[in-house]
């Protein structure tokens, strides 16, 4: 088994031919930054994320056009800061992330410049975690409503940033902005 011992960030970029993790993943239990991307052809992130990473952080995963979703174990509930940049098939998905049950996590970054999610509307009731302080969505190019209910779940919310989404709308509520 592989286990990082000196580094605290792993990162696996621009690996067009990565299919898949060892199937046993790797324990790397000081590992607080894990960043994957541009893999083409990957379709799964390691099983048991949670066990194998409890230190992990920061996740960023990009570009990842086959990744359809997390782990069944799910996420570590140590995350802060989780990063899904051009994803289209993991952000269609988005329903099923529970990221809800992530009481550690601050920040959420959604990206998706190719259009390929389909999200119309976000977020969705009961989706993230009321610990938010930043919600940062670009480049959905199909986004066209900001759900007021889904955001006010976010008692946290200090900075929520909204950039390059030419089918977005509507606001929410000038009420709601207050709270910000």
């Amino acid at each position: 088994m592989l286990e990082p011992r000196v580094s605290s960030h792993l990162q696996i970029v621009n690996c067009p031919n990565f299919i898949y993790f060892p199937e046993k993943g790797f324990h790397a239990p000081n590992l607080a930054g894990f960043a994957v991307g541009a893999y083409k052809k990957l379709e799964v992130l390691p099983e048991e994320m949670s066990n194998l990473f409890p230190s992990l952080k920061t996740l960023y995963i990009s570009f990842c056009q086959e990744l359809e979703s997390f782990p069944e174990g799910g996420l570590p509930s140590n995350l802060i800061k989780l990063e899904v940049l051009n994803c289209c098939k993991l952000i269609a998905n988005r329903k099923k992330w529970n990221l809800q049950k992530l009481h550690a996590l601050k920040q959420l970054i959604i990206r998706d410049e190719f259009g390929g999610a389909g999200v119309e509307s976000f977020p969705e009731d009961g989706l993230l975690p009321s610990t938010f302080t930043v919600l940062n969505i670009s480049g959905i190019a199909t986004l066209e409503r900001v759900k007021i209910k889904g955001l006010q779940q976010i008692t946290s919310l200090q900075c929520l940033g909204i950039k390059s989404c030419p089918q977005l709308r509507n606001l929410p509520e000038e009420r709601f902005f207050k709270y910000l």
